[in-house]
């Protein structure tokens, strides 16, 4: 069966996903579409607005036919870590396609970008440490070195949809993976934007819109999505203030170091800046400066309260330990049906955990316990993910 994955988060699904689906579909002819599904925490470091069930119940609707969960340890992490992960999944699945959103569907620009941060040539690096020495931002610098290096790039990495392009691609260049990339030309409203037009919106509007309980997000997406959102709490990092508080106020500059993401100058910021903790908003915003992005502080706040500490080199020294099912469909398991001499594929939580050991479990172990943190902030039951089979959708 000639397969599409699509790398994605929905939170929640809405025309935008339902649109680049559906391309997908028509412009690849590919017979399935597989979804690598982030968990309960995202890659911005925040906490979904409702359960990775539910949103793969969405997927599901949509026309996906496997949905499989990318685990915490990639899915809450920056883009090369996320990339990492994903595309790593998909090509333990076989996938024919990779298939993204960007806002610059040119695919050899994208390429290019990606060969460029692949295999970082003298001229490359020299640009990138003038840049740097200059005190501007990681992302910053690499962004003006590779146009510096190849000018036809000029704003391919600004926008952050084709910064995720750009790490697929690399993921595939650097492991030399048997995935062909297809890329589809958002339409509509921008990644992060808070202007929607008349029938795209960002994500990120409608989260807004449902945390001010404003129903003006039924436009914008598709009716199971509403169906759904209507009959929920929505999650909120906000929910997670006091957890995070009590875990600053215990903590010390070093022993925030020990979690990914955060440098020891950010670590001292931390604690120098603690007394004026407020709420999680307002106190990330005060963090937040060219060195430290907005996304990069939140993160470090999830790991912390997750507890999760495994260096991002040692993610990237081995592949996904497992591919855990979230939901499929009758196509989706006839495709399952195909790879099922993969031994990676877990659909038993309970199980899988008690039978694995060493870093799958490891890893694991943060997924039930990100879920129990979604569900706490939700005022859910703890020990759900051991319960819940994989959803079948007839």
């Amino acid at each position: 069966m000639l397969s599409a994955g699509i790398i994605a988060e929905y939170n929640p699904f809405h025309n935008g996903h339902y649109y680049h689906m559906s391309k997908t579909k028509t412009q690849t002819g590919a017979e399935v579409i597989i979804c690598v599904l982030s968990g309960d925490f995202v890659q911005r470091g925040e906490v979904a607005v409702c359960s990775k069930f539910l949103r793969t119940q969405m997927a599901l609707s949509a026309g996906a036919d496997l949905i499989v969960m990318l685990p915490y340890a990639y899915s809450c992490s920056g883009a090369e870590i996320f990339a990492y992960g994903a595309v790593n999944i998909l090509n333990q699945l076989s996938c024919d396609y990779i298939s993204f959103g960007c806002e610059d569907d040119n695919l050899q620009k994208l390429l290019k970008a990606a060969e460029i941060l692949s295999f970082e040539e003298k001229d490359f690096k020299d640009s990138l440490k003038n840049h740097l020495s200059q005190g501007r931002s990681y992302a910053k610098s690499r962004q003006l070195a590779a146009e510096e290096y190849s000018p036809e790039l000029n704003d391919i990495l600004c926008s952050p949809n084709n910064i995720l392009a750009v790490e697929y691609l690399k993921q595939i260049i650097i492991n030399n993976y048997p995935i062909k990339p297809h890329a589809v030309k958002r339409v509509g409203a921008d990644h992060n934007s808070l202007k929607p037009d008349s029938v795209f919106s960002s994500a990120s509007q409608i989260r807004q819109m449902l945390k001010a309980k404003d129903n003006g997000y039924v436009n914008y997406v598709p009716y199971f999505t509403a169906d759904i959102l209507n009959d929920i709490n929505i999650n909120d990092i906000e929910n997670y203030k006091n957890i995070i508080y009590q875990n600053l106020l215990i903590s010390t500059a070093e022993k925030l170091s020990a979690y990914p993401d955060i440098s020891p100058s950010l670590a001292n910021k931390i604690i120098n800046n603690f007394s004026e903790f407020t709420n999680i908003s307002d106190f990330i915003d005060k963090m937040s400066d060219k060195h430290h992005a907005k996304s990069r502080i939140s993160r470090s706040l999830c790991h912390m309260i997750c507890g999760f500490d495994i260096s991002y080199s040692e993610l990237k020294s081995c592949p996904v330990p497992y591919i855990r099912v979230l939901g499929f469909n009758q196509n989706g398991r006839k495709f399952l049906s195909q790879i099922k001499e993969n031994k990676n594929i877990v659909s038993n939580t309970y199980d899988f955990y008690s039978s694995s050991s060493g870093f799958a479990k490891c890893i694991f172990s943060y997924d039930l316990i990100a879920s129990d943190l979604f569900n706490l902030g939700n005022c859910a039951p703890k020990g759900i993910d051991y319960k819940t089979v994989p959803i079948y959708f007839d």
